[in-house]
């Protein structure tokens, strides 16, 4: 349909469709090459499901998670190690942060190349809202982030919801 020629322009116009929103550009070229869907499209290393999380193209997100057979492409990561639930905690986007957990729930579990989880993405970006969900969701092995958490809403001074989720993530009553 696009006249694609070349893997660089399947990447430019992917990229573009991703930046943009328009899914149905996406689509079209996926059809042709399942395989690209994972592809990074950028010098970072980013994938076209990263950028959509990052601009909060949420329908372009929601119908790239349904394209995606192979639910392990979902854990695809960058240069530095982060996947697409790593960005959407970064940049605060709650509905992709739910989408992306509810398809592929070990995302909570995978680190940086530093060795941060997205809920250290979201904590130290200031999206209580977003920690607040990755807390409830999180399994056990991520207490010593949700310990981080804790704090950040001290110093933060968000307490109030947030802080009573984070401190019973961890086990912790301390009579709120």
């Amino acid at each position: 349909m696009f006249g694609i020629e070349s893997v660089p322009d399947r990447k430019r116009l992917l990229y573009k469709a991703a930046v943009e929103g328009c899914w149905w550009k996406a689509k079209s070229i996926l059809k042709v090459n399942e395989n690209a869907a994972t592809e990074a499209v950028t010098a970072n290393g980013n994938t076209i499901l990263h950028l959509a999380v990052e601009m909060g193209h949420n329908y372009f997100v929601e119908k790239l998670l349904e394209f995606l057979k192979d639910e392990e492409g979902i854990e695809t990561q960058n240069n530095k190690g982060r996947t697409a639930l790593y960005s959407a905690a970064r940049v605060g986007n709650d509905y992709a942060a739910q989408l992306l957990v509810q398809k592929r729930k070990e995302l909570l579990l995978i680190k940086d190349s530093n060795g941060e989880s997205p809920l250290d993405s979201a904590n130290m970006s200031n999206k209580f809202n977003i920690s607040t969900y990755l807390l409830k969701t999180a399994p056990p092995s991520s207490w010593k982030a949700a310990n981080r958490a804790i704090q950040t809403a001290i110093i933060g001074k968000q307490y109030g919801e947030w802080l009573v989720v984070g401190c019973r993530s961890c086990q912790l009553y301390v009579g709120l």
